[in-house]
């Protein structure tokens, strides 16, 4: 495993073998609780599984990343991700397609992606952006015609980029994710074909703001050395209560 370096023994180490930041469900936690076959709310969003061996197990790791194994800084921003992973201080991060709109244009090509590590079946976290054309809207055949438009492949296209400039998107078209390999990384068809094998979605109840502060407060206690896996996560729950409820 990539250990932590201190090169000038100062006891503030300068390279690290990843990191990640802890301001988001998609970024933070969640591969990991979903690559060890978890979640963190019941699959009707009515109720938590923050207890079980899945995610405690998952949140464990993370903290000994940090605490026992030496190989991560305390959750840091992705700005500063971006910039120590260009300088070589950082080997590996999480992410979608986004850091490509940073680390491209700044000339940095010298890397590839993979896919999330599973155990025991690699699992991939995916997010969607939508057109709904909505239940009240008084002009439906137009909504219609305007997410046609939007789906179509010049319009999709757009969503790619160029090595100059690429977009932060992955299109919902196969044609036209095609295009993705035109420029760096080498693996970027990684990004399309994930969904090929198996996948989840960002858990988004009604009151998602709310149970997303909830949780990322708790695993930065965790994270902090403020609070264990164990405790952390029964007051969580504890305050998910009336937020989690399908009652």
């Amino acid at each position: 495993m990539y250990k932590r370096q201190d090169e000038n023994n100062d006891g503030t180490p300068e390279k690290y073998g990843f990191a990640w930041p802890n301001d988001g469900l998609f970024t933070s936690a969640i591969p990991w609780i979903f690559a060890n076959g978890g979640n963190i709310l019941t699959e009707d969003y009515c109720g938590t599984q923050l207890d079980s061996p899945e995610v405690t197990e998952a949140l464990q790791f993370m903290y000994d990343m940090i605490y026992t194994y030496k190989v991560a800084p305390d959750p840091i921003g992705y700005g500063d991700i971006f910039n120590l992973f260009q300088t070589g201080d950082i080997a590996m991060f999480g992410a979608g397609r986004w850091p490509l709109a940073n680390i491209i244009p700044a000339g940095f090509t010298d890397f590839d992606i993979q896919f999330w590590p599973g155990n025991p079946d690699r699992i991939t976290e995916f997010g969607i952006d939508g057109f709904p054309i909505l239940a009240t809207t008084q002009n439906p055949e137009a909504a219609w015609e305007l997410v046609k438009f939007l789906t179509g492949a010049s319009v999709q296209q757009g969503l790619v980029g160029s090595e100059e400039s690429p977009v932060t998107n992955i299109p919902a078209r196969r044609s036209v994710a095609a295009h993705l390999n035109e420029f760096p990384p080498a693996n970027a068809s990684a990004f399309y074909e994930s969904l090929a094998g198996p996948s989840q979605l960002v858990p988004a109840p009604g009151r998602f703001n709310e149970m997303e502060n909830i949780f990322l407060r708790y695993t930065g206690l965790i994270f902090a050395d403020e609070m264990t896996v164990e405790e952390a996560m029964q007051a969580a729950t504890d305050e998910l209560a009336s937020v989690v409820t399908c009652k």
